[in-house]
């Protein structure tokens, strides 16, 4: 997971540190109830994001208000539109912007995240979307025979299963 350092931020009782040092992390959990198991659930499903809270007024990070795929994208809804969206794989910047097409993820990628920055400097920072290899019909993470007999099948049209044509989508 990505993570920050704690409330409490680096020398927190530092008396010269800037304002915009201070309290500068936090974890936000996205759990459904305010209960151990909620948490719990939420933090192993990897609903939270890990924030940077840079600016000298302290909970004015970007709001993230949904995050949703679909065959052809991944989309970041934010509450306000005074912030910018970086998408990374690889270790890289792979593309801008609140909307991720599919197909500007280089191949063989095993993750994506994103980085949302506002105008005062904080990010909220996403956990990474395992993504499944093209062509692991499966999703077992290995391309093998019997993942290429059901791609070969939906290339020749012969295969029609939805979730086996999203699979093997070629590029």
């Amino acid at each position: 997971g990505i993570a920050v350092n704690d409330h409490f931020g680096p020398n927190n009782n530092d008396k010269n540190l800037s304002d915009r040092v201070r309290d500068s992390g936090k974890i936000l959990v996205m759990a459904e109830h305010a209960t151990l198991d909620a948490y719990t659930a939420a933090f192993t499903r990897g609903s939270l994001f890990a924030i940077q809270d840079a600016g000298a007024k302290k909970g004015n990070y970007p709001v993230i208000t949904s995050i949703s795929e679909d065959t052809t994208a991944l989309t970041i809804t934010l509450a306000s539109d005074d912030a910018t969206v970086q998408w990374i794989a690889n270790g890289a910047p792979i593309a801008a912007g609140a909307i991720l097409p599919m197909r500007a993820i280089p191949a063989g990628s095993l993750y994506v995240r994103a980085v949302v920055t506002n105008t005062a400097g904080s990010r909220v920072f996403t956990q990474a979307f395992k993504l499944r290899l093209r062509g692991d019909v499966d999703g077992n993470g290995i391309l093998d025979a019997a993942d290429t007999m059901v791609c070969a099948g939906v290339k020749s049209r012969l295969d029609v299963n939805p979730d086996h044509i999203a699979a093997c989508q070629y590029r």
